[in-house]
């Protein structure tokens, strides 16, 4: 099933929520954009985490949020793909903390 520009744009918004609640330190707004159920694997600290976005809520709560700090993040939506139910994202991020 091809993607359609709706629901590209769909994902664009839940994507910019994400971006949106990081730079803000608005951890209940990052908790509505992952499913309950919401794996992620990535480096914390130089360390490899994969498992629950827990301690990622927990880090960006126990900072002053990059808006209040003024880091310099940046982010760039490289792609979106969408195929039915299924939608990925590549979001290139600097400057976070």
């Amino acid at each position: 099933m091809a993607k359609t520009k709706s629901e590209v744009e769909e994902v664009r918004q839940i994507v910019q929520r994400y971006i949106d609640g990081s730079y803000s330190g608005n951890v209940d707004a990052l908790r509505k954009v992952f499913h309950p159920k919401a794996l992620m694997s990535g480096y914390l600290h130089g360390q490899l985490v994969i498992g629950t976005p827990e301690p990622f809520f927990a880090d960006i709560e126990k900072h002053p949020s990059m808006a209040e700090s003024g880091a310099p993040y940046k982010t760039e939506i490289k792609s979106i793909d969408v195929a039915g139910q299924i939608a990925s994202a590549i979001l290139v991020e600097k400057g976070f903390f």
